[in-house]
C-alpha cells in the first residue's frame, strides 16, 4: 500500500504500520496481553478472592497496555480505497474521524 497524497496536512505523529517497527513490537506485546486475559481472568475470577497480589497487579499492567493500545489507534494509517486502489490515509483528522465513525 502507498500513502496517500503528499499534502501539508501530514502528520509527524502519524505511524505507518507496515514500515514500523515499533508496531512490529508493539503487536507481540499485545497478543501476549490478550493470550494473559483469556487464561488468567476466569481463573483469577473463578478461584480467588480479589485482592492485591502480582496476579491482580499484572492484571492491571495488561489494561494499561490495552488502554494504550487504544490511544495508539488514532495515530495509525489505515487503509483507503482510492481510486487507484488501496491507499494508506496519513492525514491525521482523517485517521480519528475514521477511528470514531467505525469503532
Amino acid at each position: 500500500l502507498k500513502s496517500m497524497g503528499g499534502g501539508t496536512s501530514e502528520s509527524r505523529w502519524v505511524i505507518n504500520p507496515e514500515q514500523s517497527k515499533f508496531m512490529q513490537h508493539w503487536n507481540i506485546i499485545t497478543m501476549v496481553a490478550l493470550a494473559f486475559v483469556s487464561v488468567f481472568t476466569p481463573i483469577h475470577i473463578a478461584m480467588f478472592k480479589t485482592e492485591v497480589d502480582p496476579l491482580f497487579l499484572a492484571s492491571c499492567a495488561v489494561d494499561i497496555i490495552f488502554l494504550a493500545d487504544l490511544v495508539l489507534q488514532f495515530f495509525l494509517m489505515h487503509p483507503k480505497r482510492t481510486d487507484y486502489g488501496l491507499a494508506l490515509e496519513h492525514r491525521h483528522k482523517h485517521i480519528v474521524q475514521h477511528y470514531l465513525r467505525t469503532w
